[in-house]
């Protein structure tokens, strides 16, 4: 599957993405009644459908959180078991279920997906927080209707109570071990605490990995060593800007790329910034740069001296001189050009000299100076 002809023919015939989820949920909640048993694949058969692909689906999943008997003969039934035990069983069954698992996790791009995956899901709906929200949920329905279980089929309340407390420290547990076994695992670092968040408000949204975020500031629990993959969504009347790291992690390819990947190094915010439409991109790089000339002879090709001002810049003052000291251009505009004229008439060939006062956002200053050529054709 390293070879990408091979993986993409799989790709064509196969929900690999179905493949993922399957094991992870299976991983996650510690089945011990699958693959030899209770494994269910399926494609469609209509040739205008959209599901033609081999899929998984879920089918008897009694033996799970602890419970049960061990059917499968997974290492370690409790919530401790590391979240990669399955990749290493022997095919039970027979099906090859793990064994084409582990043939695309050869493929980077399967690799990738697979254990940001399970980090995704680690921070939606296998959190905690969902999880045991969610079994409140079945709890409030199922209570009303013990009493009359207990008197048909025996037992006692107090067993029942004593079971859902063992599934809800299991479910607590586990989401403890998992962060520190996905760590052993995948050679991770962390965790980190990686919150999301856009500007201005509701000006956009962010794709992490699988997952597009439904509410910002967003917090959840990241990796280092594994790329976290960015995607930037604009909102109608904006359109992106750049990144944002608050500890400056590095954005791949680009600060400004509305595809970018980082690798964290410690808890930070990630910021998506966006503009309305209309308005100029903000300058990435910090600092300033002058060019130290230009050729204005309206051929297309530098035909202007433009300041290139950083982001880190609060405001600056530019101003050029000609030999005798006149001030002859001047501007606190990052946007503004310098044609090559003074007082509407061409400039011939010439050095000139500039300095620019910066002010930068943290409060602190600093003045440059130097050379500017203007070259200009003599037919000009």
């Amino acid at each position: 599957m390293s070879i990408q002809a091979n993986f993409d023919y799989v790709d064509s015939v196969f929900n690999w993405k179905s493949l993922v989820d399957y094991f992870c949920l299976n991983s996650y909640i510690v089945s011990a009644d699958w693959l030899n048993w209770n494994t269910s694949w399926w494609r469609g058969l209509n040739p205008d459908g959209d599901k033609k692909k081999w899929r998984y689906t879920l089918w008897d999943m009694d033996a799970t959180f602890g419970h049960y008997t061990n059917y499968t003969g997974i290492p370690d039934q409790g919530a401790t078991a590391d979240p990669c035990a399955v990749e290493a069983l022997p095919d039970p069954g027979g099906q090859g279920h793990t064994e084409i698992m582990m043939e695309l996790m050869n493929n980077p791009t399967f690799e990738q997906y697979y254990i940001s995956r399970y980090i995704d899901l680690g921070n939606t709906v296998f959190s905690c927080d969902y999880m045991l929200g969610h079994l409140d949920s079945l709890i409030a329905l199922i209570t009303p209707e013990m009493p009359a279980q207990v008197a048909r089929w025996g037992n006692s309340i107090a067993t029942w109570e004593a079971n859902v407390q063992t599934l809800r420290d299991f479910i607590t547990n586990r989401c403890v071990e998992i962060e520190t076994g996905l760590v052993d695992c995948y050679e991770l670092d962390g965790p980190y605490q990686i919150t999301y968040d856009v500007a201005p408000i509701a000006s956009g949204t962010i794709k992490v990995n699988s997952t597009t975020l439904d509410q910002y500031p967003w917090t959840g629990t990241y990796y280092g060593g594994i790329d976290i993959l960015l995607k930037a969504n604009a909102n109608p009347g904006y359109i992106f800007d750049y990144w944002e790291s608050s500890i400056s992690d590095p954005l791949n390819p680009a600060a400004d790329s509305l595809d970018a990947s980082i690798l964290v190094t410690g808890d930070q915010t990630i910021t998506a910034h966006f503009r309305t439409e209309g308005t100029p991109p903000t300058p990435t790089f910090e600092g300033v740069y002058v060019p130290s000339g230009f050729s204005p002879n309206n051929d297309g090709n530098n035909d202007f001296l433009q300041t290139y001002i950083g982001g880190n810049v609060e405001e600056f003052l530019f101003v050029i001189y000609n030999r005798w000291g006149e001030k002859i251009f001047e501007t606190a505009d990052r946007l503004s050009l310098w044609d090559g004229t003074y007082k509407g008439v061409d400039l011939s060939t010439s050095v000139f000299v500039y300095k620019i006062n910066i002010q930068y956002k943290d409060g602190t200053t600093e003045a440059k100076g130097g050379n500017i050529t203007l070259v200009r054709n003599s037919a000009n």
